[in-house]
């Protein structure tokens, strides 16, 4: 069966768009545009419609898919953001297979639909960005970067070489963050300088990383700017 006959499937067991599987926030939407806009939101110039959702005006952006709602609301022009390779993340055995049922039936339908759909479409990669290009001529495709809520700065630490190491990645990449465990423990065995700080969303390496009082995790997401300070 291919992907979309598979995805259909899910869709109809499911449901039109399986809202319980996108959750009550976004990363993808808060890195790439609330965190920027936040006082524009707050002054209700830009109104969030659903986690992944926003409308400006006669304008609506959707990051990744818009499973918070029934339906779209009337609008003039749809602005389409996806960050991952949707297509290439199906098929990839990397990717945990609880990961992939999500984005088949999730992501999937939406980046069928919103790739005709959208009068502009927004990636985060130059690679992603050079594919929809090839897919869909003449469509509008523009590479953009996330915009970090960062705290304010910090005084530097004393120490010459000191250095913090963050790896910030969610249980999708959790195999490609296992073989970087064993060297991280023998960076932090060699050079007292170095911190390292890993998401709690990642499953809890094993030792020396997880037990050296160097060692650090942030909370799993929560739709909150994730302090690292």
């Amino acid at each position: 069966m291919t992907a979309a006959g598979l995805s259909a499937r899910l869709g109809h067991q499911l449901g039109a768009r399986p809202a319980f599987l996108a959750g009550s926030s976004s990363p993808t939407a808060d890195l790439y545009f609330a965190f920027a806009c936040a006082d524009r939101i707050a002054r209700d110039e830009v109104r969030r419609l659903a986690p992944t959702v926003f409308a400006v005006g006669d304008t609506l952006i959707v990051f990744r898919h818009a499973a918070g709602l029934g339906r779209l609301p009337p609008h003039r022009r749809l602005i389409y953001l996806i960050d991952d390779d949707i297509r290439a993340g199906l098929t990839d055995r990397g990717v945990p297979a609880a990961y992939r049922l999500k984005l088949l039936a999730l992501e999937w339908p939406a980046v069928r639909q919103f790739e005709r759909q959208a009068d502009v479409i927004l990636t985060t990669s130059a690679r992603l960005t050079d594919r929809l290009c090839a897919r869909l001529p003449g469509k509008p495709v523009h590479e953009i970067e996330p915009a970090w809520p960062l705290p304010s700065a910090e005084p530097r630490r004393s120490t010459a070489d000191a250095c913090r190491i963050a790896l910030l990645m969610g249980r999708s990449h959790a195999r490609d963050a296992a073989p970087l465990m064993r060297l991280l423990g023998q960076v932090l065995a060699r050079h007292p300088g170095v911190e390292l700080i890993l998401s709690a969303n990642l499953p809890v390496p094993p030792p020396p990383c997880a037990e050296h009082p160097a060692s650090r995790f942030c909370p799993p997401w929560a739709g909150q700017p994730i302090s690292t300070g």
